[in-house]
């Protein structure tokens, strides 16, 4: 038998045999954007070992031979070298036969006169960092090396707290924004600079620039970026004696009232909001829009969802979810919060409204939808249901106090005489109050009489039914023109009582049409006044009177005086316009200060030619008449006292639905989805404008007798369009909490509902 010769190279075994008639292969090397051809590479001879090629590309780009892979179309699959280390069995072992030699067949590319060779490799050395400097990870470390760095962690709080960091001297305090003044406050401080996980491992950095990741549904800037900006917005700490300096309030006539007495306490407004998000509660791809927001006076943030959940927000975190009905039918429409934390109702009030007793009862907010109220705790907690007419949901819910403190005679001694006993029931009679109107949302059967009857009895069985059907109708609309409400006593007494519940039933005015449905409710706290709005565009200002009623002394033998509140009726406005195609309809309305100011949201009707005058809106007897030019995006500005509008304000698109009035005196509009913007208009033009008209009005009123003395309304068409949040569905103040805050002067973040989620807006 024989044998094919081997050839050597450079200490390796050629398996082919057949080095020597093998002809040279002139080659390109390209390593990047760098290429390389002779004398610095020397031609390749089929079926030759690999390495002294690698050793002569390794002294021209000091990539080393372990690094090195190299690849050539045409010339071999897949790549030759790499793949283990420098030298010995471990490289010998990781390689093939295949990556140690080119191949046998190797032969320059038709039509090219050279081999290009694409080179895959690094020439820099990787310094690796020692294991005990590598960072560490909560799921590698042990439970010794955790307890060791909480350890650490908790000394290092400790002594910024002995230094007097982060506690008790914050200038700002959002509780729905921003974490607990403290130690909490500090950890997240320490957290964020050193760009670490937080304690729980639930705050990492996110793809949004300096935005963070607070927990599942929680993203916003880091606590110390909040904290900095709403720093820039805070007004200089009030001074006192020959330091302080007059400075211009913007926040109205009403502002010294929220101040106090001390004249040494000058007022200041704060920078308003910029427009910049803070903080983005919710999940952007819930299936469920947030239609109400409130604000607690703790400072939780509650937020009602179209599919009938209820989220309570604090501290940047999530703390309840309730659901406010059971069953399907829509979802939770509006909520509000009670002026001041209520703290027990009555034992007539459980009588009447079926009180929870296992519950804790201190109502703070009321949530409406579904056909239904509910009442809630600070917690969280269902304490209350209150019903409202079947076939019916409320359309507006509002919450308020009633201020007047009315006499109390027990056992025919008049308590004015026994100044104790008369603070005792000053003490007692704060009153709290909840009101709704409600709309139809029973709708009849097109086809209930779509069958014709074939005999005596199915033609009286038809009228009968008939006849319930127009009853039925008949008792909604009439429950769609009334305003319902509930009256609870604040006192934290056995003595307490509650009042039970009311209507407001409209005028009985004599008029040939029925009054039309209320649409919208607005409070005014410090005047205990109620505005009722309805569908022709009137407002109709109630005031709360007290009527005596007896009642015999339980085991006492005397006769014990109640004053029951009941509203009664004190003015009523109509806003018209002078077209006999379009009527002024009313979008939304809030009270703005405690001077009678309201603000008030319109829109137009259309009517086409052919409507009759039973389709129109009527005009309501004995009203005053407000003539609005241009209704369609406007917020009138009206005088409820007086009875007039004072200012208009006019930028938006499309009609405004929905007002924030900021403690700056300023006010916030957002507009619907044609116009999708919210507007700030200042206080200090709100206020000149205000003062403008009143100014006016004074010296025109005070002509000779029979002079027209009234001027039109001051007009305003400028306004500052905030960057964020756009186009929102509800918006609401978040105050500061601080113990530095005095008055108007703290700082303030805007909670906007926009879609699926809550922006907060610094």
């Amino acid at each position: 038998a024989t044998m094919s010769s081997v050839v050597v190279f450079d200490g390796e075994k050629d398996p082919k045999g057949s080095h020597g008639a093998a002809k040279l292969v002139p080659v390109t090397l390209k390593w990047g954007k760098k290429t390389f051809t002779a004398p610095l590479l020397s031609p390749i001879e089929p079926g030759s070992n690999v390495q002294p090629f690698q050793r002569q590309i390794e002294a021209i780009t000091q990539v080393p031979v372990h690094r090195q892979k190299l690849l050539a179309r045409g010339g071999w699959k897949g790549t030759l070298g790499g793949g283990g280390s420098n030298s010995g069995a471990a490289a010998t072992a990781t390689r093939t036969s295949k990556s140690l030699f080119f191949p046998t067949d190797l032969s320059l590319p038709k039509g090219k006169n050279t081999l290009l060779v694409t080179l895959i490799g690094s020439a820099e050395v990787l310094v690796e960092t020692p294991l005990e400097d590598r960072p560490k990870f909560q799921e590698d470390m042990t439970q010794k090396e955790l307890r060791l760095h909480e350890a650490k962690f908790l000394h290092d709080v400790d002594v910024d707290v002995s230094r007097g960091k982060g506690v008790g001297d914050t200038d700002t305090d959002i509780v729905a924004l921003q974490y607990e003044p403290g130690v909490e406050r500090i950890c997240a401080h320490r957290e964020s600079s050193t760009n670490s996980a937080s304690a729980n491992g639930k705050m990492r950095m996110t793809n949004k620039g300096e935005m963070i990741q607070y927990n599942r549904l929680v993203t916003g800037l880091p606590q110390w970026q909040i904290e900095e900006r709403l720093k820039m917005r805070r007004v200089p700490e009030y001074q006192s004696g020959s330091e302080s300096k007059s400075v211009h309030s913007s926040a109205g006539a009403g502002a010294d009232s929220n101040i106090g007495n001390d004249m040494n306490r000058p007022v200041q407004a704060p920078v308003p909001v910029v427009g910049e998000v803070a903080m983005t509660m919710g999940l952007e791809l819930r299936r469920a829009y947030v239609n109400s927001l409130a604000t607690l006076h703790d400072g939780t943030l509650v937020s009602a969802l179209d599919d009938g959940h209820v989220q309570l927000w604090r501290r940047g975190r999530l703390v309840k979810d309730s659901i406010h009905g059971s069953g399907s039918g829509g979802g939770v429409d509006h909520v509000v919060s009670f002026p001041t934390a209520m703290s027990n109702v009555g034992a007539d009030a459980k009588a009447d409204l079926d009180v929870n007793t296992n519950a804790d009862v201190g109502p703070h907010f009321a949530t409406a939808g579904m056909g239904r109220i509910r009442i809630w705790s600070a917690d969280g907690d269902a304490i209350l249901d209150l019903g409202v007419p079947s076939g019916t949901t409320p359309s507006s819910l509002i919450a308020g106090s009633i201020n007047v403190i009315p006499p109390n005679t027990i056992n025919g001694s008049d308590s004015s005489n026994n100044p104790e006993k008369g603070k005792k029931e000053k003490e007692k009679k704060n009153l709290k109050f909840l009101a709704c109107c409600c709309r139809v949302t029973r709708k009849p059967d097109p086809n209930q009489f779509r069958l014709l009857p074939q005999d005596e009895e199915g033609r009286r069985r038809r009228a009968a039914a008939e006849e319930q059907e127009r009853h039925i109708q008949q008792s909604l609309n009439n429950a769609s023109r009334c305003v319902q409400f509930w009256i609870y006593d604040d006192h934290n007494g056995s003595n307490s009582v509650g009042f039970g519940a009311g209507t407001i039933y409209p005028p009985s005015n004599g008029a040939a049409r029925a009054a039309p449905a209320v649409v919208e409710l607005a409070v005014s706290n410090g005047h205990n006044m109620i505005v009722c709005a309805d569908a022709w565009g009137g407002l109709r200002i109630m005031n709360w009177v007290f009527q005596d009623r007896y009642n015999d002394e339980r085991g006492g033998g005397g006769r014990r005086r109640r004053l029951r509140p009941t509203p009664k009726q004190s003015a009523q406005l109509q806003l018209h316009c002078d077209d006999d195609q379009v009527d002024c309809k009313i979008s939304c309305l809030q009270f703005i200060d405690n001077n009678n100011i309201l603000a008030v949201g319109t829109d137009y009707i259309q009517y086409s030619e052919e409507a009759t005058q039973q389709e129109r809106s009527g005009v309501i007897p004995n009203a005053t008449l407000l003539q609005v030019t241009n209704p369609r995006g406007a917020v009138c500005i009206i005088d409820v006292q007086k009875s007039r509008i004072r200012a208009v304000l006019h930028a938006h698109s499309d009609y405004v639905q929905c007002i924030c009035p900021l403690p700056c005196g300023g006010i916030l509009t957002a507009g619907a989805k044609m116009d999708a913007t919210v507007r700030v208009w200042e206080g200090i033009e709100i206020t000149s404008a205000l003062g403008l008209g009143s100014s006016k009005y004074e010296t025109q009123s005070s002509g000779e007798e029979g002079e027209d003395w009234e001027l039109p309304p001051l007009v305003l068409t400028e306004a500052r369009v905030m960057k964020e949040p756009g186009y929102v569905f509800d918006l609401k103040v978040l105050p500061d909490h601080s113990k530095n805050v005095m008055g108007p002067g703290g700082v303030y973040a805007i909670a906007a509902a926009r879609y699926n989620v809550i922006k907060i807006i610094i």
